[in-house]
C-alpha cells in the first residue's frame, strides 16, 4: 500500500472500517443514512480507515509535566497503569520498546493490579493521553474535529470494555445494547469536545485568544 493511500485510509477516505470490507462498509453506510442517530465511525486497526483513533497508531507525544516521550497512545496508557500500582520494573520496561503489542502485554503483567482503582483512573489517564497526543500533532487534530459530531466508536471484536466487541460490519446488525462500553471511544469524543471548546492546549494557552491577539 502506498504512503498516500494509507494515509487516506487512516483519515477514513476509504470506508474499509473492517475484515469483510465490502460487506462491513454497505453496513456501515446503511447505518450512517438512518436520521433518526448521529453518524457512527468506526475505527479499530491502525491500518483501517480512521486508524489513527485507535490507540496503536504511531504518533510520538511528550508529557510537559515529566518531558517524558511516548510513541503512542497506548504506551502511555500502560506505563501510567505500572506507575499507579508502583510496579517501576515494568513502567521500565514499557519505555523500552515500541511495540504497541508488547506494551499491552507489559501493561497485563503490572504488578498490585486492583480492579477498583483501576476503574477509577483508567478513562482519565486515557483521555489525558489522546489529549497529548491529539494536541501536540496538527494533522491528527484536524482529523478528529473533522469528525464533527459523529459518534467515535472503537469496533474491536476482542473488547468489550473500551471497545463495543464487535466488528463495524456486525456492530450495524445488533441491538445497541448488545455493544460493549466503548470507553476509549468515549475518551475520544471528550477530548474532541475540548478542543472545539478551545481548552488550553499542552502550552496553558488558548490558541484561539492567542492568535487573535496576535492579529490586533
Amino acid at each position: 500500500m502506498n504512503s498516500t493511500r494509507n494515509k487516506e485510509l487512516q483519515k477514513g477516505v476509504f470506508h474499509t472500517t473492517g475484515y469483510n470490507q465490502t460487506a462491513d462498509s454497505k453496513a456501515v453506510t446503511k447505518a450512517e443514512d438512518t436520521t433518526s442517530s448521529p453518524s457512527l465511525v468506526f475505527f479499530w486497526k491502525p491500518t483501517q480507515a480512521h486508524g489513527y483513533l485507535g490507540q496503536w497508531h504511531m504518533s510520538s507525544f511528550t508529557d510537559p509535566s515529566t518531558n517524558q516521550t511516548y510513541n503512542c497512545a497506548e504506551q502511555y496508557m500502560m506505563y501510567h497503569k505500572a506507575i499507579l500500582f508502583n510496579d517501576l520494573d515494568i513502567a521500565s520496561q514499557l519505555l523500552e520498546t515500541d511495540s504497541p503489542r508488547q506494551q499491552k502485554s507489559l501493561g497485563a503483567k503490572v504488578k498490585n493490579f486492583n480492579d477498583k482503582v483501576w476503574n477509577k483512573e483508567k478513562s482519565n489517564i486515557v483521555e489525558n493521553g489522546n489529549w497529548l497526543k491529539f494536541t501536540q500533532n496538527e494533522e491528527l487534530k484536524t482529523w478528529l474535529l473533522s469528525t464533527g459530531e459523529s459518534e467515535l466508536v472503537e469496533a474491536s471484536p476482542y473488547d468489550r470494555i473500551w471497545g463495543i466487541g464487535f466488528t463495524a460490519g456486525d456492530a450495524v446488525k445488533v441491538e445497541r445494547s448488545l455493544w460493549g462500553e466503548n470507553l476509549l471511544g468515549e475518551a475520544l469524543m471528550r477530548v474532541r469536545d475540548r478542543l472545539r471548546a478551545g481548552a488550553p492546549d499542552v502550552d496553558g494557552k488558548k490558541k484561539d485568544k492567542e492568535e487573535g491577539t496576535a492579529a490586533k
